[in-house]
């Protein structure tokens, strides 16, 4: 039987590796427990040899988790780089984007699947179209929009225009008004 694992801490590097039980048995270790089922955790040169296997394939498709969604080319220079916005303000850009996404969400009492999965559609849009060009706030409601549809827990748009605004109300300092 084949299982699908996903590997998620890259937003910008989704990748996947298909194993099967067997090989999912004969990865599992214990690095603090011992001998688990008979396994004892690998030592020093045994990860090192594990680490610098080829990529499994099967047929003629290889996955890995260096196989990247995006070429080394289209990362960089990005858009916004090529319009004159600084390296550092376009990555603070990235983060204030992907945080407002994430308590729009949480306000909206969205699966924390929808709001990863909203900083991806984020991240991505963003690889191809430039801060200057297009507003961060309006693209975030767009993607936590979608997000919410893609996984299956819609929320009206007019909620989310609400959300997003109570949020600038409360950055802003005019919440709760007096």
């Amino acid at each position: 039987m084949t299982s699908f694992v996903l590997a998620a801490p890259c937003s910008v590097c989704l990748s996947a590796i298909f194993l099967t039980d067997e090989d999912r048995s004969e990865r599992k270790m214990s690095a603090a427990v011992g001998d688990l089922n008979g396994m004892t955790p690998m030592k020093g040169a045994q990860q090192t040899a594990a680490a610098t296997q080829p990529p499994q394939t099967y047929g003629k498709i290889s996955l890995q988790l260096t196989n990247c969604l995006l070429p080394e080319e289209k990362l960089s220079p990005t858009p916004s780089e090529v319009d004159g916005l600084d390296k550092e303000v376009e990555i603070d850009l990235r983060i204030i984007g992907c945080e407002l996404i994430q308590t729009a969400g949480m306000l909206l009492k969205l699966p924390q699947v929808a709001m990863a999965t909203a900083q991806v559609l984020f991240q991505r849009f963003y690889y191809s179209k430039s801060f200057v060009r297009h507003p961060m706030e309006i693209f975030a409601m767009g993607c936590l929009c979608l997000a919410s549809k893609i996984e299956e827990a819609p929320r009206r748009v007019r909620d989310v225009i609400n959300v997003f605004s109570h949020i600038k109300q409360v950055d802003s300092g005019k919440w709760p008004l007096n």
